[in-house]
C-alpha cells in the first residue's frame, strides 16, 4: 500500500473487526476528513487479498472518484468496464443514482 493508516483509523478498523465477528451488518461512522474512504478500501484489499469478493457502491459522483483514487492508491484495480464478470479475490467500485 502507498499510504499507512493512523492509530485511530487502525483502532477504529479492528473495533469494526471485533463487531463483524459478532454482527453480520454494520454501520460505521465518523466525521468528515477522518480518512473513512482510506480505512474502507484498506479493508475491501484486506478482504479481496483473502479471496473475497468486494463491491463498494457510492451515491455520488465525488465520493465515487474518491474512491477509486483511493483503490489506485493501494494497487487496487480501478477500471470500470460497461459490463463485467465479478470474480472472488477482487474489489470493484460502482455508483448507483
Amino acid at each position: 500500500m502507498s499510504f499507512t493508516l493512523r492509530d485511530y483509523q487502525l483502532n477504529h478498523n479492528k473495533s469494526l473487526a471485533v463487531t463483524l465477528r459478532d454482527k453480520e451488518h454494520i454501520i460505521a461512522q465518523a466525521p468528515g476528513g477522518t480518512g473513512k474512504t482510506k480505512q474502507f478500501v484498506t479493508i475491501a484489499w484486506g478482504a479481496a487479498s483473502k479471496g473475497a469478493c468486494v463491491l463498494i457502491l457510492t451515491d455520488r459522483i465525488k465520493i465515487y472518484k474518491q474512491n477509486i483514487a483511493e483503490a489506485k492508491a493501494i494497487g487496487i484495480n480501478p477500471k470500470t468496464p460497461d459490463n463485467l464478470q465479478i470474480k472472488l479475490g477482487q474489489v470493484y467500485v460502482a455508483m448507483a443514482q
